[in-house]
């Protein structure tokens, strides 16, 4: 015959581990939804403030894109690290901010493939905002399977 506390105590722990799973379930699912953009929705190009947004996000990455630019055309090819653009042409506390050491967020990754190179930043789980060298154009993949759309700066 069981004792009646230990019943109580199992259905106590029990009760704890269900409100536990529960909780952990809707903060993952906030968690999932902060993360798909940063400002909590998807962007639409036809969204006039959507695409306000957008043009923020480039503007930020407009120095790094032209100090990239005059790099290659100087040297003939890109900096190998976003960072060797420190020595003259670029702040540093613009690089730690905008390219990954500071806490500044989003931040932009640079991708040299030599003679062209891209700047991408990461909107969401798999949305993101491009620079493509090659063809001189931004433009942001929604991530989903549906075309991308250009962005004009």
């Amino acid at each position: 015959m069981e004792r009646p506390g230990r019943s109580l105590k199992c259905l106590v722990v029990l009760g704890a581990a269900v409100i536990l799973a529960f909780a952990c379930g809707v903060g993952m699912t906030r968690l999932l939804g902060k993360v798909e953009t940063h400002s909590g929705h998807r962007y639409n190009q036809t969204d006039s403030a959507a695409m306000s947004e957008l043009r923020r996000y480039v503007y930020l990455a407009l120095p790094a894109q032209q100090a990239i630019d005059a790099h290659r055309k100087r040297t003939g090819g890109c900096p190998a690290t976003i960072h060797e653009l420190v020595a003259g042409t670029l702040p540093a506390h613009y690089l730690d901010e905008c390219f990954g050491l500071g806490l500044a967020t989003p931040q932009w990754q640079y991708l040299p493939e030599s003679p062209e190179y891209q700047l991408y930043l990461k909107l969401g789980w798999d949305a993101r905002l491009f620079y493509h060298s090659r063809s001189q154009t931004w433009e942001y993949d929604p991530g989903d399977g549906s075309a991308s759309w250009p962005v004009q700066p």
